[in-house]
């Protein structure tokens, strides 16, 4: 079952508290969305005629070098199949949790999808008191614009507040589109969205918890599913996902 939760007062750490009843974050608050503060078409970002007439290979490394060495923003590529699959299934689940870990406990994250391609990431008790004035921590821009054509989808992370870290939400960006796409993570997704009373939010966040430090101190790159071509951030070339 979902447990209650409970914030310090930094607005930000989590501890799950089983003294009170259940309670699921978004339960009464589907009727709001954020506002969007990231870039709404890749013609925002860039001139795309530059990228007509070139290969998926080609686009991608176009994409990366864009985005490296630029603050507070990440680029990635992934295929048209999981670009697609990603954003099909955010439609139909559109909200899903995401726990950050620091040395001092963890808090939580709650995104919230926005047709036709874009996740408003929030801390979870801002979007909780009043959904419609939390304030973006940052955004996850999927754009399709050559995925028939080229095979290829571009992602762009925007980290727009500094209450997260760079490098946090280049993983955050890693671990939704894994969530939406393979078939064991979107198990999550769709509970958390159809059946709130079943989810369980300690196992969540300690399989979580594993995975992040899994990858914390080592190589954040590296394929652990098929469908993620390369990924740019800062001055990160390497795989993601």
């Amino acid at each position: 079952m979902y447990s209650s939760l409970t914030y310090n007062n930094d607005n930000a750490l989590l501890v799950p508290s089983r003294k009170d009843p259940p309670l699921h974050p978004i339960r009464n608050t589907f009727r709001t969305n954020f506002s969007y503060a990231g870039p709404r078409k890749l013609s925002d970002i860039l001139k795309v005629d530059l990228l007509k007439g070139k290969s998926a290979v080609e686009i991608s490394d176009m994409w990366m070098t864009y985005h490296e060495g630029k603050e507070n923003v990440h680029g990635l590529t992934v295929d048209q199949a999981k670009g697609k699959s990603v954003l099909s299934r955010a439609a139909q689940c559109p909200f899903f949790l995401h726990p950050v870990f620091r040395e001092e406990g963890h808090f939580m994250i709650l995104s919230q999808f926005q047709t036709p391609n874009y996740f408003l990431l929030a801390f979870l008790k801002d979007y909780q008191m009043d959904p419609a004035r939390a304030q973006p921590l940052l955004t996850i821009s999927l754009f399709d614009d050559f995925a028939e054509e080229k095979d290829v989808t571009l992602v762009r992370v925007d980290v727009i507040n500094r209450g997260i870290e760079d490098d946090e939400g280049y993983n955050i960006c890693k671990y939704l589109l894994e969530d939406y796409a393979e078939g064991e993570g979107f198990g999550e997704v769709h509970l958390f969205n159809k059946k709130p009373d079943a989810f369980d939010v300690d196992e969540f966040v300690k399989e979580k918890e594993r995975r992040w430090k899994a990858n914390s101190g080592g190589d954040e790159g590296g394929s652990t599913g098929d469908g993620v071509i390369k990924a740019a951030a800062g001055n990160k070339s390497d795989n993601a996902v």
